[in-house]
């Protein structure tokens, strides 16, 4: 499951969680700044049934 909320023109909250049922379900929480054709993320992630296993993401995308 995963979804983007617009802020504002250039600002994008995004969210996502997944998981199996084997394992524990995986969140991810961010901000997405689109500029022109360029789009930059950076998100926090944890796993809810561990608070060691947290990490961050940085992401770049260009539109050509």
């Amino acid at each position: 499951m995963n979804g983007v909320h617009q802020l504002s023109n250039e600002f994008d909250l995004i969210g996502e969680a997944y998981g199996t049922h084997r394992g524990g379900t995986e969140f991810q929480l961010g901000l997405r700044y689109n500029w022109g054709p360029a789009v930059f993320d950076l998100g926090y992630g944890w796993v809810r049934s561990d608070s060691d296993d947290d990490w961050y993401t940085v992401g770049f995308a260009w539109a050509f």
